[in-house]
């Protein structure tokens, strides 16, 4: 597998019964800034990366994402660019 990089670190474990996942903005790729409804590749070290979209940003850096199921190549038409890619 190559190397992936993410746009936001997740646990893809602390997702709810909505499927949705919190997050905080500080574990954003530097320099990366997001809005209500970007969809960016996330993922941690022990899983394989995700696409998810930002369902909500809330005080104190909150963040709530919605994974699609399926791999970043899968989901990739749903990035713009700029993002994390495959290095």
């Amino acid at each position: 597998m190559a190397h992936m990089a993410w746009d936001l670190w997740i646990d893809f474990q602390s997702g709810d019964d909505e499927g949705l996942t919190r997050a905080n903005t500080r574990n954003l790729r530097a320099g990366l800034t997001v809005t209500v409804g970007d969809v960016l590749i996330v993922g941690n070290e022990d899983a394989e990366p995700g696409v998810g979209e930002v369902i909500e940003l809330g005080d104190r850096g909150f963040v709530l994402v919605k994974v699609f199921p399926g791999t970043v190549e899968e989901n990739r038409f749903r990035l713009r660019p700029g993002y994390a890619s495959a290095s």
